[in-house]
């Protein structure tokens, strides 16, 4: 059993909550693991080895979620190979701006770098922490495999702030029928604390997006506890300037004026 659809991205966007709610559907049954990594890093595993994260899925829908294959230059083309054409792919959207300071701040929660470190240093020493956000571009190399309607575009503040109106627009996309989320919305931080330990062990993978899988969030209770840096106002105005016109060629692709809030 191969899924037929996937959440492909983007990191600090809500993915995981994504990916725990549409795990409760009925009609939908979710890789065992919530980042498989299979068609960036693991590719050269087979199919057999992809195939034991779906055993026993027997329901209409079969998925699976991993943050980083937005960003990945070979996903498209081996999801392609793998799972055709017809894959639906679901594609979450944070301001890019907000989305390169929540991986400045979770990275310095996670220990990854010094809370002395400044942001415009961080993003000098990690430029994929800038890359990341240039969605349309990213998004181009989805569409050199895959129709315009099978990637489904969900916005970050929909999933905060409307999930009720937003899971009906995924399962709508999904063919399934449409469940009340309402009251799910912040299920992964509970799963988290179930499925995890405290036990933090993993070695710190420079590669940007290689830095989030689920072995680094075993600490999950004591990383909350570190305070948060607040985005400077120099650091907004240049992440606004630097990210302006990759946003007009996104708003110029969704047909929208606008979707940041």
């Amino acid at each position: 059993m191969l899924p037929n659809f996937l959440i492909i991205g983007t990191a600090r966007a809500a993915t995981d909550t994504l990916y725990y709610t549409l795990k409760k559907h009925p009609e939908i049954c979710m890789a065992k693991s919530r980042e498989v990594h299979y068609f960036d890093r693991n590719f050269y595993k087979g199919t057999k080895w992809y195939e034991k994260y779906f055993v026993n899925c027997e329901k209409k829908i079969v998925g699976e979620k991993t943050a980083n294959y937005l960003f990945d230059t070979s996903a498209p083309k081996n999801i392609f190979n793998t799972l055709g054409e017809k894959t639906k792919l679901i594609c979450v959207l944070r301001n890019p701006s907000e989305r390169a300071y929540s991986h400045y701040t979770n990275w310095i929660k996670l220990g990854v770098i010094s809370k002395e470190k400044s942001f415009l240093d961080t993003t000098k020493q990690f430029p994929d922490i800038l890359e990341m956000g240039k969605y349309k571009n990213l998004l181009d190399n989805y569409l050199k495999y895959f129709a315009k309607n099978n990637i489904k575009i969900i916005l970050f503040d929909d999933i905060k702030n409307k999930p009720k109106d937003c899971f009906a627009e995924i399962f709508t996309f999904l063919d399934i029928r449409i469940i009340d989320v309402e009251n799910r919305k912040r299920n992964a931080s509970k799963e988290f604390h179930r499925m995890f330990g405290k036990n933090f062990n993993d070695n710190i993978i420079n590669k940007f997006e290689r830095i989030l899988p689920s072995t680094l969030y075993r600490n999950f209770v004591k990383i909350t506890k570190v305070k948060s840096k607040k985005l400077k106002k120099e650091d907004k105005e240049y992440l606004d300037n630097y990210f302006h016109p990759e946003n007009e060629k996104l708003f110029n692709f969704l047909n929208k004026t606008n979707i940041w809030t």
